[in-house]
């Protein structure tokens, strides 16, 4: 794979930032998420203001390290962050620190990983990695340095893939939905943004794909399946995520703002209630735009 030249710049910063600061310590790096998934969008000036995922990407990473962390490496592995910040303020290279052992385990069984989120790392207080890290590693990784991923090194359940899949539209989706039907909650004004369609409709709709079919896809490539799977009243919606994710140059297809959040918020719903997941009547300013669209 041709890799985008920002990611070329940030991956070889960073390891030069981490081998000065634990030599011998990251045997293997592998890219995930977009990168990984031939989706990398490195956006311009103006879209890095916008929610990152919807029309500019992070690079993620899991490096494989020599030992387990104690705090003299997490202290190392802090230090090199901070002066991969410094170089490369943004995309954000985010990631984690597993052995071999850890890899081969069931990520929702390991506690203090060293990750990053936003540049900054964390380790006394962190989740565990996700199920879709791991698929992701196994099917699409692209490796920097060590042997690649070879079958079978990596962990990996796509019962527990799929279960993750629906939580996440449980938890996370839902919970966006209710915040971002209420103003004036932060998330409403995001989601009249360009940002927030391209946000929460690939966002769903890529998990709608993993339950449906048990695979992972690319946002970019979600929206796309969605756009054939789904209803066509959807298309526009669709098509209006796809051009700000991908940052075309054609016109936007909606006028106003409040009709393009209208649509968003209905298709989130849309995808919540084919799973099973209640939902909430719609808002006054939805039921609105309705009638003036």
């Amino acid at each position: 794979m041709q890799l985008h030249p920002t990611v070329w710049s940030v991956t070889s910063a960073y390891l030069d930032c981490v081998d000065a600061e634990a030599p011998g310590l990251v045997q293997g790096l592998h890219l995930t998420g977009s990168v990984a998934m031939g989706d990398f969008q490195p956006g311009g000036s103006l879209t890095r203001w916008g929610s990152s995922g919807a029309s500019s990407s992070d690079t993620d990473f899991v490096a494989v390290v020599s030992e387990t962390a104690k705090p003299s490496i997490v202290a190392a592995l802090a230090r090199a962050h901070e002066q991969l910040r410094r170089r490369h303020r943004r995309p954000f290279f985010d990631g984690l620190y597993v052995t071999e052992e850890e890899l081969a385990a069931d990520s929702s069984q390991l506690n203090r990983v060293p990750q990053t989120h936003e540049g900054k790392l964390s380790w006394e207080e962190t989740e565990p990695p996700s199920p879709v890290v791991w698929h992701e590693l196994a099917d699409h990784a692209v490796t920097l340095r060590g042997p690649a991923i070879s079958a079978g090194a990596v962990w990996t359940n796509r019962e527990v893939l799929v279960a993750w899949c629906r939580t996440n539209l449980e938890n996370y989706w839902l919970r966006w939905l209710q915040h971002s039907r209420r103003f004036p909650d932060p998330w409403a004004f995001m989601a009249l943004t360009s940002y927030g369609p391209a946000w929460a409709v690939l966002g769903v709709s890529r998990s709608h794909h993993t339950i449906t079919t048990r695979n992972l896809v690319s946002k970019t490539d979600a929206g796309r399946l969605a756009y054939s799977a789904l209803d066509s009243r959807w298309h526009r919606i669709i098509d209006e995520s796809l051009r700000t994710r991908t940052s075309t140059s054609r016109r936007p297809l909606y006028v106003n703002p409040n009709a393009r959040r209208r649509d968003t918020l209905e298709f989130v719903a849309t995808v919540l209630q084919r799973h099973g997941i209640a939902t909430e009547a719609s808002d006054p300013l939805v039921a609105r735009s309705r009638r003036l669209s």
